[in-house]
């Protein structure tokens, strides 16, 4: 009996000083999440006008009457102008009727030929951009007049100069929905260069978990001011300035959007989930392609970026459309996406080799940033062993009795 539990002895030393001298490799994860924007410009213009209205108006006589446009909206836009000309009778209501036995075309106007131009098409158009904030350079006229061959016929008459304005983005070749092109026009315009503003996220550590540097903002620092049609690119930075390599990955999160009305969320909706498509590149290829918001996707699966050593870092690259079927609906809105990045690594736990020679390695995830897990197969080797040596005690006690 005694050599039996000799033995038993021998094989929980055995087993003691094994659990004790495996390296255990742990795995752990840190993430931080970010929201990022995207807003929809717009394109707010209108007639600014100099006008007093006199009492009456004398065949030759000049009336003063300035008209230019205002853009007023946050992004650039190409402008035309009709004008309509009626003379006619205000009856006892103030409500107007044309005479149309009486031409319209005796009230004269001498149009701006510098900087606008006679499309052909019962519209003036403005032969620059209209950047935000700008007014037209010149008016499309500064004064009207009655023809000195207008009779007796037009005597007491009302005459009324209608002035209706259209505008549209810039960007985009959106001038092609009026069925004109810049070129035909000989308007001055070039498609602006985009803004380089690169974003970064860096991974410092397993404590310290990432640091999300951005523009003021978010990351999709260039994804501001989006018009229908429009295509842009953001340059992200990746890094991992830790001590030790690690895999980062990237997913987006369903997120509660900023308060706005159930109107302007079903638009919302729609932007981030059909109209506004992006692509994601990393090392040359494409990790996602589809809705900015990642649904389903992005949403139900992490994409990974790949294995960052130590100290270095890599480009990421977010490539934004955005349709041209949107209508003025879509104008001011702000958008909302969240995406969280995960840090993958391994810790040696309890360093030594042992007498296996090599080490055990044992990948745990955890919920929590920066834990770390202890390996399934560890606890279970130590559960074997605290079941041997209570084996031993029952043994033992049973020699005594």
């Amino acid at each position: 009996m005694k050599n039996k539990i000799s033995k038993i002895i021998i094989a929980a030393s055995a087993a003691c000083y094994l659990f004790s001298s495996v390296s255990v490799y742990a795995a752990w994860t840190a993430n931080s999440s970010t929201d990022n924007y995207l807003s929809m410009g717009s394109y707010k213009t209108s007639i600014e006008e100099e006008y007093t209205q006199p009492d009456h108006v004398d065949p030759s006589q000049e009336v003063s009457k300035i008209v230019n446009v205002k853009n007023s909206g946050s992004v650039g836009t190409f402008v035309r102008v009709a004008v309509e000309k009626q003379i006619g009778d205000i009856d006892g209501d103030g409500n107007f009727t044309p005479d149309t036995e009486l031409d319209p075309e005796m009230i004269q106007i001498q149009y701006n030929n510098t900087v606008w131009r006679d499309g052909g098409d019962g519209y003036f158009y403005y032969l620059k951009e209209l950047g935000p904030g700008e007014t037209t350079e010149e008016p499309l006229f500064r004064s009207y007049k009655l023809s000195e061959n207008a009779d007796n016929a037009y005597r007491k008459k009302q005459g009324h100069i209608i002035v209706k304005m259209e505008s549209i983005q810039a960007e985009g070749n959106a001038i092609s929905v009026w069925g004109k092109t810049v070129s035909d026009l000989g308007i001055q315009y070039q498609e602006p260069k985009q803004e380089r503003k690169d974003t970064s996220v860096t991974f410092l550590g397993q404590d310290k978990g990432f640091d999300i540097a951005s523009t003021k903002t978010d990351l999709f620092a260039n994804f501001k001011n989006l018009m229908p049609g429009t295509s842009r690119t953001q340059t992200i930075k990746v890094a991992n300035t830790s001590s030790k390599e690690v895999e980062i990955s990237l997913k987006a999160e369903a997120v509660e959007q900023d308060k706005m009305s159930q109107t302007q969320l079903a638009l919302v909706d729609k932007l981030l989930n059909e109209y506004a498509q992006i692509t994601i590149q990393t090392d040359g290829n494409t990790i996602y392609k589809g809705p900015v918001s990642g649904k389903t996707e992005l949403q139900n699966t992490a994409a990974s970026l790949g294995k960052y050593p130590a100290d270095s870092a890599k480009d990421m690259t977010v490539s934004l459309s955005v349709s041209p079927d949107m209508d003025n609906q879509y104008l001011d809105l702000l958008g909302k996406v969240r995406w969280v990045f995960t840090a993958t690594g391994e810790d040696e736990n309890a360093p030594g080799t042992g007498t296996l020679g090599k080490p055990v390695s044992a990948s745990v995830s955890t919920p929590k940033t920066g834990d770390i897990a202890i390996a399934p197969a560890m606890i279970s080797f130590a559960a074997a062993t605290l079941l041997l040596c209570s084996g031993l005690i029952i043994i033992r006690k049973k020699e005594d009795e």
